[in-house]
């Protein structure tokens, strides 16, 4: 970091481009992560399709519209599944990449007005605390989640306490109906925000600005309400299947770790308490306690991590520049070893990351395109597919079978589909609509 630093603003500018194209080319790759053939599939069907389908699964349909319009616009010109993987990951970055931009004009309204550059390979690295580096260029909804979200709150702190307007107010509010329709997970946050905004403007007496939020809260609640009936039956689908969940062990374990990566950055917000700006400790403490409630309903439910992802990155980012700030404000250098210890994680985390990510999905991908290149020139209609075995079955059963449907092949190995027994909660349904493609689906009576 302190290399940066010496560079002149426009040197900064092309080593952290490189650097972030780079790094980013890592994870464009044409393979398929967990659920992101779900998504490639579900925005393979038209709009009205998408819609129905999703009211079988257990996430709300505005990131499958929001993509598939994207996909429309930029590669209405070709039908090769590679290169539509491409855009759908670049996707991703964009929303990323607007997510930073928010969060660092947040910050600097505060006061830390640090190198954006600086800020920008931190950002990078975010993602790997969560063991999801992927997330810049996941094809999920979580990079979408994470900027709406941070839209809102950019919105509602500058609306409460620098310069209030209907825009900003029309704003904020949008952005939390929005998450509402991303994922369920971002709408608890979104909601937790206004919620926690609201009461912040009665205790400080700031009672028009008070009403408003509740207007907008109350807004946002009713703009869920058409929905609720697709929710209802989502739930009534979840109950009624299995859903998956990560292992009870792994699960503890990876809450065990993010736990004490925070209990880590609220030790220098203790000790430089009094020292901080009054809105960022407002801010910093607000976040740290939606992280909480996020974090107490993925117990209840033992979910996967990602749905920690809107919430987490707001606080991890607002506990960077607090390192930062704890680093120069620190007179007595003993107390900088506390920077190590997230430092620390950071860098052993991204390594883990990037590792696991060239040995799982980079190196494979060479021998993914040329087993469908050989799929491309068969004469046959219906194959039987070899399982390259580079990552968990079920991973490549459905990314096989997407991939297929590009091309107009079909699948005819016997039992192919077996690991969607428990999968979208055992829905025959939505699974057949998604992997058409699949001769023999195999539903355990």
């Amino acid at each position: 970091m302190i290399f940066i630093k010496v560079l002149s603003k426009k040197k900064q500018l092309i080593f952290v481009s490189i650097f972030t194209i780079i790094l980013v080319a890592f994870y464009m790759q044409p393979t398929f992560m967990i659920d992101e053939s779900f998504t490639v599939g579900m925005i393979g069907h038209g709009y009205k399709s998408i819609l129905e389908l999703t009211a079988l699964d257990v996430h709300p349909p505005l990131y499958y519209v929001a993509l598939k319009t994207y996909l429309g616009i930029f590669t209405f010109w070709t039908s090769n599944m590679f290169i539509k993987v491409f855009f759908a990951r670049i996707f991703s970055v964009i929303c990323s990449i607007i997510t930073f931009h928010y969060l660092y004009r947040l910050v600097s309204y505060l006061g830390f007005k640090y190198n954006k550059y600086i800020l920008w390979l931190f950002f990078l690295l975010m993602p790997t605390v969560l063991g999801n580096s992927e997330q810049f260029t996941n094809i999920r909804m979580y990079a979408f989640s994470m900027m709406l979200i941070a839209i809102e709150v950019y919105y509602l702190v500058m609306y409460i306490y620098f310069r209030p307007s209907k825009k900003y107010f029309t704003i904020f509010t949008l952005s939390a109906i929005l998450s509402f329709y991303t994922n369920y997970f971002s709408a608890i946050v979104a909601g937790t925000y206004l919620f926690i905004f609201f009461i912040d403007c009665i205790i400080e007496r700031k009672s028009r600005k008070a009403v408003n939020v509740f207007i907008s809260g109350c807004i946002f609640l009713l703009c869920a309400i058409p929905y609720v009936p697709v929710v209802l039956k989502q739930l009534s689908l979840a109950h009624g299947g299995r859903m998956w969940v990560m292992d009870i062990d792994k699960y503890i374990i990876s809450l065990l770790k993010y736990s004490k990566f925070i209990i880590i950055f609220i030790i220098p917000f203790i000790l430089l308490y009094s020292k901080l700006d009054k809105v960022f400790k407002k801010l910093y403490f607000y976040s740290f306690i939606v992280l909480l409630v996020n974090m107490f309903l993925l117990i209840k439910g033992l979910i996967v991590m990602h749905y920690l992802a809107p919430s987490y990155f707001i606080f991890i980012f607002l506990s960077i520049n607090l390192c930062i700030f704890f680093y120069k404000q620190t007179q007595n250098k003993k107390y900088n070893f506390i920077l190590i210890i997230p430092l620390f994680i950071l860098i052993s985390s991204f390594g883990k990351s990037f590792y696991q990510q060239v040995t799982n999905y980079d190196i494979p991908s060479i021998k993914f395109i040329s087993e469908f290149n050989k799929w491309e020139k068969s004469d046959k209609d219906t194959l039987k597919t070899n399982f390259i075995n580079y990552k968990t079955w079920g991973e490549e059963r459905d990314q096989n079978a997407i991939y297929l449907q590009s091309i107009n092949k079909r699948i005819s190995n016997k039992y192919y589909m077996n690991s969607y027994d428990y999968l979208g909660n055992g829905n025959d349904k939505l699974f057949r609509s998604i992997f058409w493609n699949v001769d023999h689906y195999y539903k355990k009576k």
